[in-house]
């Protein structure tokens, strides 16, 4: 259909204190970004993996929520600027981290 969900898959690199986080997610945007509508919505869910100072390298549960602006050129080639809840709740620990971040980006629409 011509007004619709937009598929993706998301590499996320996070750098805390002491460890790293590593994250494949998988989400969906409305609309899609081929219609080049400038707010969008997009939500994430997917897998992370910690690694660090700490011995115990752990697997996490990561969930996102976004909303955003898109910038369009005219080479396919977006500027982003987005607002939302970036969440993860570790699989072996007891330990979760709730965030709210403003982040922005580039990207390229096939």
């Amino acid at each position: 259909d011509e007004v619709g969900f937009g598929e993706g898959i998301y590499l996320n690199y996070d750098d805390y204190v002491t460890e790293s986080k590593f994250a494949l997610l998988y989400g969906f945007i409305f609309p899609r970004l081929q219609l080049r509508f400038p707010l969008y919505i997009k939500a994430n869910a997917g897998l992370g993996y910690f690694t660090g100072a700490f011995d115990d390298e752990t697997l996490s549960v990561d969930y996102n929520l976004f909303t955003g602006v898109n910038f369009f050129t005219k080479h396919n080639l977006l500027f982003n600027v987005e607002f939302g809840s970036k969440n993860y709740t570790r699989i072996f620990r007891r330990s979760q981290l709730n965030s709210l971040v403003v982040s922005s980006g580039l990207s390229f629409v096939f």
